[in-house]
């Protein structure tokens, strides 16, 4: 279920706050040289999800994944799924909810990078509010929807 930004939990709209104001205030102080390397190493890390498939899908899901309506029932999978099964995969021995709820008192933004031909671009932030295991949805509300080319 996906809700207004005003009704997301305060300490994680308070971290959203905060890096949007590093952004503004520290990373437009860097001197442009040392951004664009910054910038490029992060597209060197970004590749390796170009390249090893298993790697893209556990970090990498589909756009449409997020999307309630689009995936009423979970054809694109289900949201974060692939980091609940790296924990179960990895031997730690947890009850499934406990694992799901860690994750989403972990991760407090997820951002959506697509790749079109010769960039990279943010196409949306999702705020994750918390994980509901009776219903066994992550709470989650879009901050930032990038406009949709009209291609």
């Amino acid at each position: 279920m996906v809700h207004d930004p005003a009704q997301a939990d305060p300490e994680k709209l308070a971290q959203l706050e905060a890096v949007q104001r590093w952004f503004k205030d520290d990373w437009r102080r860097i001197e442009p040289k040392l951004r664009t390397s910054i910038v490029e190493g992060i597209s060197v890390f970004l590749s390796l999800f170009d390249d090893n498939s298993k790697v893209k899908r556990v970090f990498c899901p589909k756009k449409e994944c997020y999307d309630p309506q689009k995936n009423a029932n979970n054809q694109f999978g289900k949201p974060l799924a692939r980091f609940t099964s790296c924990v179960l995969q990895s031997g730690v021995e947890l009850p499934f909810r406990a694992i799901k709820t860690n994750i989403a008192d972990s991760l407090n933004v997820v951002i959506h990078v697509e790749r079109r031909p010769g960039r990279r671009y943010i196409s949306e932030v999702l705020l994750i509010n918390r994980y509901d295991p009776d219903a066994d949805l992550f709470d989650y509300g879009a901050v930032f929807l990038a406009k949709q080319d009209k291609s």
